[in-house]
């Protein structure tokens, strides 16, 4: 799950950066198995007492039915006001999906392609890709986060203007963000300002609004009202308050909205997931084709790299969730006083959202894990057969590694610290521990391809790339080029 939050938190490395941060990537359900909604109703209602969670909105669909829809909790401690199934929430990268959503509805009408270069569509936007003679940049680049371009920058930050910008003026602000630091296509690099650029192609394109796109070709068609881009008038009446250990926070006006402004109630999440698990028909209306979903949950936009078992599955603004044998799709958001998860199982036809109004992004993750325990507890998944012995290690990439790219190129030396690792080979498997977290080691077997499945996870979850850039290296839930020890 990608957040602002964690950029705005940024700083803070700098107060444990030789401890490191522990990982609250558990499985929850593991330990606390819940077997009937009451079971985990009374789990969810656990896990927001001892976090100190104001409140909650959980979301349970299969097919066109409403298995539930609870509100926990405080909307608004204050004044004592109960979450239902009507209270707002910020679901912040949540956002993204739509953005992708309306790229592929114009390319099903013919009025825009996937592969359309950017520099022709928007001249009016600047932006630097040292590249763009061989490597254009292309829509498929900004929906698959492969353009090159940051994550994020402290003055695009720093921005909360209560006064709605355009997002032509919103992209006007800080052009600097927009220069590509790797050659498009062969890697990723989450960034929201790219998504956004996206989202100025839809208002060029229709000659609306982005929200107004959004309202008018999904949110309507749905039968979502309340769903929003903006502080509106029926958010500032039934929204969440947001907090941060029991503090509250005032709204954060985002710079880019169509990257991660959306505001909805457990009900409109209903109707979202429901377009996905129904393969983009609701009320009888066909929004978008099965064949653009399709597109939107896997890879193109890196030649070679969608090639891998890792990245293969990195769709447009649609990512991969797992759990056990399962692959469930979507995407989180989380923001200051804010945090939520929207997935959905395409084979099983179903899916969930759970979205929060504190700032603990880990209290989302631990009902989302109780939740897929429970949709999958009676679904029959035949795991991966794994011969340890088919494949050996060709290429031995022992050493120190370090990630390539942070999240803000200011604080990158902390970043680099924070994820040095070390990985060596032994007995035909590989190792990898970081010596800033606890020196906690993984172990990998090969599995071709250069490729490495977790022994923990039974998933590949590890490649060894070569890089036009930087040659050999680690590819790991992020990309490490090989350092001095």
């Amino acid at each position: 799950m990608k957040t602002i939050k964690e950029t705005f938190s940024a700083l803070a490395l700098l107060f444990f950066m030789l401890n490191g941060l522990n990982s609250f990537a558990q499985n929850v359900a593991d330990d606390n198995k819940p077997k009937t909604l009451t079971a985990l109703k009374d789990s969810i209602q656990k896990i927001l007492k001892e976090t100190n969670t104001p409140g909650a909105g959980v979301v349970l669909v299969s097919g066109d039915e409403t298995i539930w829809l609870e509100g926990f909790g405080k909307a608004d401690i204050e004044n004592k006001i109960d979450v239902n199934e009507n209270t707002m929430f910020r679901l912040g990268s949540v956002s993204k999906v739509y953005v992708a959503l309306a790229i592929l509805k114009l390319q099903e009408e013919g009025r825009l392609s996937l592969k359309d270069k950017i520099r022709d569509l928007i001249p009016e936007i600047e932006f630097n890709n040292p590249w763009e003679a061989e490597y254009p940049i292309r829509i498929e680049n900004l929906l698959e986060h492969t353009a090159g371009w940051d994550e994020w920058h402290f003055a695009e930050l720093g921005s909360d203007d209560p006064k709605p910008k355009t997002l032509k003026e919103s992209l006007d602000f800080y052009p600097k963000s927009r220069t590509s630091k790797f050659i498009p296509g062969t890697r990723i690099q989450y960034s929201n300002v790219g998504m956004s650029v996206a989202a100025y192609i839809v208002e060029k394109v229709s000659g609306l609004t982005f929200e107004d796109y959004i309202d008018k070709y999904f949110f309507k068609p749905m039968g979502i009202e309340n769903m929003t881009f903006l502080q509106t008038e029926q958010y500032k009446k039934s929204g969440a308050k947001l907090y941060d250990d029991g503090i509250r926070l005032n709204y954060f006006n985002i710079l880019y909205r169509p990257s991660a402004a959306l505001n909805g109630s457990p009900k409109d999440m209903v109707k979202m997931i429901k377009l996905f698990i129904n393969r983009g028909k609701i009320n009888n209306n066909q929004l978008i084709s099965d064949s653009s979903l399709l597109r939107m949950e896997r890879s193109e936009s890196m030649p070679i790299l969608s090639k891998y078992e890792t990245l293969k599955r990195y769709g447009l603004a649609n990512m991969p969730n797992y759990f056990n044998e399962f692959v469930y799709r979507g995407h989180g958001g989380s923001l200051p006083g804010g945090n939520a998860d929207f997935a959905y199982l395409p084979e099983y036809n179903m899916g969930y959202a759970v979205m929060i109004n504190g700032d603990d992004e880990s209290v989302v993750y631990k009902i989302a894990d109780l939740v897929k325990y429970y949709q999958t507890k009676d679904l029959i998944q035949k795991p991966a057969e794994i011969d340890a012995q088919k494949y050996k290690i060709t290429n031995d990439p022992s050493g120190y590694y370090t990630i390539i790219h942070p999240k803000i190129d200011q604080l990158g030396f902390i970043e680099r610290i924070k994820n040095v690792q070390k990985v060596w080979i032994k007995n035909d498997t590989l190792y990898k521990k970081f010596p800033q977290d606890g020196n906690s080691t993984t172990k990998y077997i090969p599995a071709g391809n250069n490729e490495f499945r977790s022994v923990k996870t039974k998933r590949i979850e590890l490649a060894l790339v070569n890089d036009p850039l930087d040659g050999n290296i680690l590819l790991d839930h992020g990309y490490f080029k090989k350092i001095s020890p």
